[in-house]
């Protein structure tokens, strides 16, 4: 059941993320709906400690949009949702793809973008004495 929860089933995948010190990210393709806790929150009470744990442990979270199979779409339920893909990346140094409330027609406009992004990152020496890894 956790895994009916974007936001349990990333911190699930993080802490099972071994402490090497390669780069990580991680893509999440989702509608945002916490189906664990249900729909009664505008935003999951999992959504910040998912940010936390990623943040603790360097992962960069990136976000598509898309609607979850054979929904029925709540504007006011969808933009809470969006909202809570785009606080993810945004908390965690990746980037949240939003087009609008739908599912993109093709995912490979995103994916192109998401790599030449991940192309272009550098890894930054915080400790200028020691040597990067």
């Amino acid at each position: 059941r956790r895994f009916d929860s974007p936001y349990l089933a990333l911190t699930d995948l993080i802490e099972a993320m071994p402490e090497n010190g390669h780069r990580r990210a991680v893509l999440i393709i989702s509608d945002g709906e916490d189906r664990f806790r249900g729909p009664f929150e505008p935003v999951s009470p999992d959504l910040e400690p998912a940010c936390q744990e990623a943040e603790r442990r360097g992962v960069l979270v990136y976000t598509i949009y898309a609607t979850g199979v054979g929904r029925v779409q709540n504007a006011v339920r969808s933009l809470d949702d969006q909202g809570g893909l785009s606080q993810l990346a945004q908390e965690t140094g990746g980037e949240a793809f939003l087009k609008d409330s739908s599912t993109p027609g093709s995912l490979k406009p995103y994916l192109r973008e998401l790599q030449q992004i991940l192309s272009q990152q550098y890894l930054e020496n915080r400790y200028p004495d020691s040597p990067v890894r």
